[in-house]
């Protein structure tokens, strides 16, 4: 009576086969491994940007700085005393 029963069950009743499912890991694998190096390049390309923005705007600061000193509309004071003779920066201590 068993064996009547197990004949009569479709395909689709039946589990996957180990082979099936080493297939299928085999397959998500090389797919996860390509696409790996995508996501981490974008990572890099997105710092990439957001670094190229912040020095835009850092520039642009400077020179609005500089208009605004070179049309003295904002006071500049440059010290005259200094502690250290430009030289003595690049001498070697011992």
């Amino acid at each position: 009576m068993r064996r009547i029963l197990n004949r009569r069950r479709d395909r689709s009743e039946q589990g996957m086969t180990l082979l099936e499912l080493i297939l299928a890991c085999a397959i998500l694998m090389i797919l996860s491994s390509a696409a790996l190096p995508i996501a981490r390049y974008s990572i890099v390309h997105k710092k990439e940007e957001l670094l190229h923005y912040e020095l835009r705007q850092m520039k642009d600061a400077i020179d609005r700085y500089k208009d605004l000193a070179d049309s003295n509309k904002i006071r500049v004071e440059v010290a005259t005393t200094r502690k250290y003779d430009s030289c003595d920066a690049f001498r070697w201590t011992r």
